[in-house]
This record gives structure tokens, C-alpha cells and sequence, in this order.
């Protein structure tokens, strides 16, 4: 019955992604264990995201991606999975972002989302009040983290960031933390 209530209060994309995945192991005929073997996880890992408890990594897609001989189907829901990380309300801007050719901003507070470090994430959401849930806290740092895939992507965007000098000045997670963000060593 627990497991049923994961799947059911899963993000629709989550859910489908796990019924896929489900299907691909038995037809390829494999239990969890050893699926999860192949792909040097363990078989729980493998129940976790099929039973919704864990949604996929993009490391997960792409190994289960080869382990299981998909053709591109799994590794096709990476860009509707990432979007079921970040909060309902965000995520039409997110994939506005992705899109975009030129993206202009003026930042007054904090650095950019763009440009933040995993610490300067993790010590920007730390802040929140009242505090996020274990798996929700990652899955918002993991969600600010993939959004830097813009970069990656052809053909670039041209991003033009201009911040206030306070934005910088601000210790958030303090000296180390900004240090990484400033790009010093």
C-alpha cells in the first residue's frame, strides 16, 4: 500500500518514466538485482526509482540507457524529468530558459542561478523558512544544477548577467563558499 502512495503522489512524468523502465528490464529479463549489477547500482536503486521513492539521476538514465539497450528511449525523458525538479511555478520559465537564444538579467541580492556553485545553492536553500524536506532540498539543488546545461547545449545562448556589487559582497555559506564562486583557489 505504501509503495502504491509513492506512485501515486509521484509527478506524472516520474511515474512514466518508472512504468518504462519496468517493462525494459522484463523484457530484457532481468530482476532488479541484476539490472542493478549491470549498471553498478544496487537492486534497490533500481526498486526506488521504479516504485517513484527516488526519481531518476540523469547518471541513472544514462546507464540504464546502455544496460538495458534502449534506443534513445529512456535517455529522451531527461529534459521532461529535469523539469519535475523544480517547483510548479517555475517550471515554465525553466523551459523558457533552455530555449532561449539571448537571456538578459540584473541581479540585485544573489548571484544569478546560472552562476552559482553547488555550495552557493545548498547555503542559498538553507536559508528557506520554514526548511525543505531532505529529498525536496536535493532535488531543488539538482534542479539549479542542471539548469547550467544551457551551457552546453548548441547553440549557446548569449547571456548577459549584470550584478550589483552587494550580490557579491554578501557572505552566503561564507568565505570558502564565495571563494568557489569567485572562481578562486
Amino acid at each position: 500500500m505504501a509503495q502504491s502512495k509513492k506512485e501515486d503522489s509521484a509527478p506524472p512524468t516520474v511515474q512514466y518514466f518508472a512504468a518504462v523502465l519496468r517493462l525494459l528490464r522484463e523484457r530484457a529479463g532481468f530482476t532488479q538485482d541484476e539490472l542493478g549489477a549491470l549498471m553498478n547500482y544496487t537492486g534497490s536503486a533500481v526498486s526506488a526509482v521504479e516504485t517513484c521513492a527516488k526519481p531518476p539521476t540523469d547518471e541513472f538514465i544514462d546507464v540504464a540507457e546502455k544496460a538495458l539497450d534502449a534506443g534513445g528511449l529512456l535517455r529522451s525523458a531527461i529534459k521532461y524529468l529535469r523539469l519535475e525538479r523544480y517547483p510548479v511555478y517555475f517550471q515554465g520559465f525553466v523551459q523558457l530558459e533552455q530555449e532561449a537564444l539571448s537571456i538578459a538579467s540584473y541581479c540585485t541580492q544573489v548571484i544569478h542561478g546560472l552562476l552559482q556553485t553547488e555550495g552557493y545553492i545548498r547555503a542559498l536553500l538553507a536559508c528557506n523558512y520554514p526548511p525543505f524536506e531532505d529529498a525536496e532540498f536535493e532535488q531543488l539543488v539538482q534542479g539549479r544544477l542542471d539548469r547550467k546545461a544551457i551551457f552546453d547545449r548548441k547553440p549557446r545562448a548569449l547571456i548577459h548577467v549584470i550584478l550589483e556589487e552587494a550580490a557579491l559582497r554578501r557572505q552566503i555559506g561564507g568565505p570558502e563558499v564565495m571563494s568557489q564562486l569567485m572562481g578562486e583557489r
